[in-house]
Parts: C-alpha cells; structure tokens; sequence
C-alpha cells in the first residue's frame, strides 16, 4: 500500500511592503502637496531654488533635475565649488522656457518637482502623470513685496526637508539686514540717494537690464 497523500501547506501570504510616509506641504496656490517624509530626488525647475535648498539643507545631494540656467549659474559661481554635487542634476527634461519633456522627467523618477505657478498647464500635465508637483510664484507686481514672497519659498523649502527651524533663521537674518539698511537710509532725501543700474547676463550673451517697475 502506497503513503497516504501528504496535506497541501498553503504558502504564507507575502508580508505588504510598508507604505512610506507621507506628509502634506501646502505650496503658494494654496495647494495641499502630498510628499514623502524624506525628499531623496527632487526636481526644481524654477531657477534660485538650487542655492536656496543648499543654504537650507548643507547639502545639494537631493537635486536631481534643474533648469538649464540654473546650472549655468551653479557652473559659473561659487556653488560649483561649494555643492559639486550640484553639477550631476539633468537638465535634459526641460524642452523649452519651463516646459518639460514628460517623459524624460518621469525617467528621472522625482519625489517631488517644483514649478512656477505662471504655467499652469505644464503642472497640469505633470500631475495628471501622476507626479507631486510643490508651485512656487514669482510675484513682482506692483503693491506686493518681493521679501514676503522670497520667505514663502524658504518656508516651503525648509519645511520640504525638515529644516524649518533653519529657514526661520535665515529669514531672521535677512529681515535684521533689510530693517538695518532701511534705518540707515530713512533721512537720506530720496534726491541725495544714489541710482543704481542693474545688469545681468543672459545665457546667449546678452546683458539686460530692468525697467522701473522692478522691486527686489
């Protein structure tokens, strides 16, 4: 007489990977972002945020995407030296102005990409495709203070990565510097005050300046 059949052991049930942690930031639309907890790979599209998140953050190691001009500015200045792993980010996905090749973005597998707000349809795209998109805006406009709209991005930042306390101190330290110049100058007949031209250099060459609706 042959064995009686052996009982089938089911296999155990594969144990469910943990979901990474999440946590909301809300950007300057008053949009509600989902992000992980820890940012690894991050794509910042809007140029003055490579200097900004290394001033908050010590290090540019997230950075994995940026605009073109920003890298020409890492390239140029003191950041190559100070964050050299600032010049391993691609800046392939980024067609034209802050327009993006999707699919070669989605090929750089972001947690995150930062955008301007002044182009709505290409955060649309990028959401729709699934991406957490933070926007940033560029407010300059008469009646708005280009101070308060910088510190809403050292906010973002800072509480992007966990470094809150430091972008308050920073603000700290930039509203100390403003209020000082400001007492210095405050007798000074406007008259008296010296003008100032601004120039800067375009990517192509060109050196531009700014019209008398600029503040900064």
């Amino acid at each position: 007489a042959g064995c009686p059949p052996q009982p089938v052991v089911p296999e155990p049930a594969p144990t469910p990977a943990p979901m990474a942690e999440t946590r909301i930031i809300v950007d300057q639309r008053g949009i509600e972002v989902e992000v992980p907890k820890q940012i690894e790979r991050l794509v910042a599209l809007p140029m003055p945020l490579p200097s900004i998140i290394f001033s908050i953050v010590g290090s540019g190691e997230s950075v994995i995407g940026m605009h073109p001009t920003s890298m020409v500015a890492v390239e140029r200045g003191i950041l190559a030296e100070m964050a050299p792993e600032l010049l391993k980010a691609d800046t392939g996905f980024v067609t034209k102005g802050f327009e993006v090749n999707l699919e070669e973005l989605l090929k750089l597998n972001p947690d995150v990409v930062i955008q301007w707000g002044h182009v709505p349809e290409v955060v649309e795209a990028m959401e729709r495709a699934g991406l957490p998109v933070i926007v940033i805006e560029f407010r300059m406009q008469e009646g708005e203070c280009s101070q308060d709209n910088f510190e809403e991005w050292l906010r973002i930042v800072g509480e992007l990565f966990g470094k809150e306390e430091r972008a308050a101190e920073l603000i700290g330290m930039q509203r100390e510097i403003i209020s000082e110049v400001m007492t210095r100058v405050a007798e000074i007949p406007q008259a008296d005050r010296p003008s100032t031209l601004l120039l800067f250099r375009l990517d192509n060459g060109l050196v531009r300046t700014v019209g008398g609706g600029w503040s900064s």
